[in-house]
């Protein structure tokens, strides 16, 4: 492993959900087990092929909205706290791979 990744607690329960996906995605991007995200987001009914995105920190956003998606809180309640457009690009996929 040649990063490491710290979660901290700083903010809401909703960013500190997606902060926490997003980082934990990264781990999973390092071990290669990226596929175990792709596998979830299917069960949620969406289909994303994570290993075609060659942005990094756009597939770690996907993670963090895996996250809120998967505590039920909708991707909209991050419109506020993250204005990047690698976010806004993971939004933008997550939205159109919806089965």
């Amino acid at each position: 492993i040649y990063h490491h990744h710290i979660f901290y607690l700083n903010f809401d329960l909703v960013t500190n959900l997606h902060i926490r996906g997003h980082e934990e995605t990264h781990a999973l991007d390092a071990f290669d087990s990226i596929d175990l995200l792709e596998e979830q987001f299917r069960l949620k009914g969406f289909k994303i092929k994570l290993n075609k995105i060659r942005n990094e920190e756009v597939v770690a956003h996907i993670g963090g909205i895996y996250a809120l998606l998967r505590n039920n809180h909708p991707i909209s309640r991050l419109n506020d706290t993250y204005d990047t457009p690698d976010y806004h690009r993971a939004k933008r996929i997550v939205e159109k791979s919806l089965i």
